[in-house]
């Protein structure tokens, strides 16, 4: 009677470290990329020197301003609220590409838009949005 072999297969031979990095260093030469590193690198004290100056500019402080404002409201939201709204942007910007490719709605195809609950859901958390910022617009007068 016949015994039963153990024998396992040797894993495959991955290749060297050597081979992988002559293998990246080609790939990087044939798209160019290598090059574009290679430039950069050697220019680098320019490139940083022209980015600090512009970040250094009125415009440039306005910009960091601006991102840390947008950065602290998004911490602010919490992240499923969030994933709702972009998913519901997104969504909403691909009905609004379909529609401008035909005739624009009539009348009667506005009204029956405004009985569909998402729209008058969309409708009233805009409204709920501009008055938000329509209250930090202008401060309160001292008249009241």
């Amino acid at each position: 009677m016949a015994q039963e072999l153990d024998y396992q297969a040797p894993p495959a031979r991955l290749p060297g470290a050597h081979a992988e990095w002559e293998h990246l260093l080609q790939t990087l030469h044939e798209t160019g990329a290598l090059r574009t590193m290679t430039d950069f690198t050697a220019r680098a004290d320019k490139v940083m020197e022209v980015a600090l100056d512009q970040l250094n500019s009125d415009s440039g402080r306005k910009l960091i301003s601006a991102v840390l404002a947008l950065g602290k409201v998004l911490t602010e939201l919490p992240p499923d609220g969030l994933e709702r709204l972009t998913h519901g942007v997104r969504e909403g910007l691909g009905e609004s590409r379909d529609s401008l490719e035909g005739d624009p709605p009539g009348t009667l195809a506005l009204v029956r838009m405004l009985h569909e609950p998402e729209t008058r859901r969309a409708i009233g958390g805009l409204l709920a949005l501009l008055r938000g910022v329509g209250r930090h617009l202008h401060p309160p007068s001292d008249e009241s």
